[in-house]
């Protein structure tokens, strides 16, 4: 069983009935002892396996239409259904995933085109050969994703968790419009021959941009120069401390002039930081703070587990101001004998009046060893017994 957070994956998902028909055959028998002819056997064929549909596809990456620096990533496809690409045999061969990515230039330069019946038509056989993944690659690059079914972030609200991934085979690595296509490999042994059949059955298709220059990990770490992060002195609007100065607005709206440092800004630390009353307030700590906040509020799971800590506290709170308040108003010693101690300091919760009359009540009966067919005060605020106390 998963943990919230965790991740696992899994090299297939093969179900128990492939995709095909059946034939399932009945034949009746009389149990020993049972007199005549039994009726005749009867016979019906069952079909099984779908067509993937728009429902089936969680979701896709890059994103449809998106434009950016994709030239590292692999195209991939999310499937609801985990044995979906195992349900039936690709090439023909038998244990062999049926579902694969395809990407192809659009544009100038196009290597296919998308038919007007759905196919993927290439312009050549030896194009069709180059663009589709190879035997042996098709078993690897799909596989299964097992996640929590609470993290909706990786379940991308998925009932049970768990999913299927087809990985395309190659990188968009040129700048500009790209397609990819979810191509169905379904008793297509023509494709391991030398007289391929050209076009390719598409279940799903999107396009997706690819920015031009460098971008992504190698970018950023190619920007991080020694002239980017120099000494302080060389900047004129940053201090010796390394700090900026900014205007910040209150919530009245009044404008403050404070301090703010980036955490790669370096510093001399050999010069001392200017005199407190002379600089403006550092709010450097304070934008972190917010930030980390509003990270911890992103997060759905965090909340519900505050939510829940908040009303255990509540909880606690409201009964140690209930049994102090039957203490004042029957007694230490009843209190005791009904195993309600009174707290020493209970914060101030609002107890309703009714529910603290019918709990004394309730509690005073208890205690005085009074007949009482109910436990009236059972269900008043504060007293509802604790998780492990029944």
């Amino acid at each position: 069983m998963l943990q919230p957070g965790q991740l696992q994956l899994h090299d297939s998902a093969v179900p128990d009935m492939r995709d095909g028909t059946y034939r399932i055959t009945l034949t009746p028998r009389w149990a020993a002892g049972v007199e005549g002819t039994p009726p005749q056997s009867s016979a019906f064929d069952l079909v099984v396996g779908d067509t993937t549909s728009g429902a089936d596809v969680l979701a896709v990456h890059p994103p449809a239409g998106a434009d950016g620096a994709f030239g590292d990533a692999l195209p991939f496809v999310v499937l609801r259904r985990r044995t979906l690409p195992w349900e039936r045999s690709g090439f023909g061969q038998s244990g062999m995933p049926w579902l694969t990515v395809v990407l192809t230039r659009e544009g100038e330069g196009a290597e296919a085109v998308l038919a007007a019946d759905g196919s993927l038509r290439c312009i050549d056989a030896a194009t069709q050969a180059r663009l589709l993944a190879r035997p042996q690659d098709v078993r690897l690059l799909s596989h299964v994703r097992e996640v929590h079914a609470g993290d909706t972030l990786a379940g991308l609200g998925d009932d049970d968790g768990w999913q299927a991934v087809v990985v395309a085979n190659r990188f968009p690595r040129t700048p500009g419009l790209w397609r990819a296509s979810l191509v169905s490999l379904d008793r297509r042994d023509d494709l391991l021959g030398n007289a391929p059949t050209l076009g390719l059955s598409v279940l799903r298709s999107w396009t997706f941009t690819v920015s031009a220059g460098m971008h992504g990990f190698l970018a950023t770490m190619s920007a991080l120069v020694p002239e980017a992060f120099a000494a302080p002195a060389n900047h004129p609007f940053v201090d010796a401390t390394g700090a900026v100065a900014l205007q910040k607005r209150d919530r009245g709206g009044r404008t403050h002039s404070v301090r703010y440092r980036s955490p790669l800004a370096p510093s001399a630390a050999s010069s001392p930081p200017p005199a407190p009353a002379t600089i403006e307030p550092d709010v450097t700590e304070q934008a972190a703070f917010a930030l980390g906040r509003a990270l911890a509020i992103a997060d759905g799971r965090l909340l519900r587990e505050l939510a829940h800590l908040r009303a255990g506290a509540l909880q606690k709170q409201a009964r140690a101001q209930t049994a102090a308040s039957l203490a004042g108003s029957v007694g230490a010693a009843p209190m005791r004998a009904a195993g309600l101690a009174p707290e020493a300091a209970a914060p101030d919760v609002p107890v309703h009046p009714h529910a603290l009359a019918a709990a004394s009540v309730a509690r005073w009966r208890d205690a005085a060893d009074v007949p009482d067919a109910g436990r009236r005060g059972a269900a008043a605020p504060g007293l509802a017994p604790a998780r492990g106390e029944r």
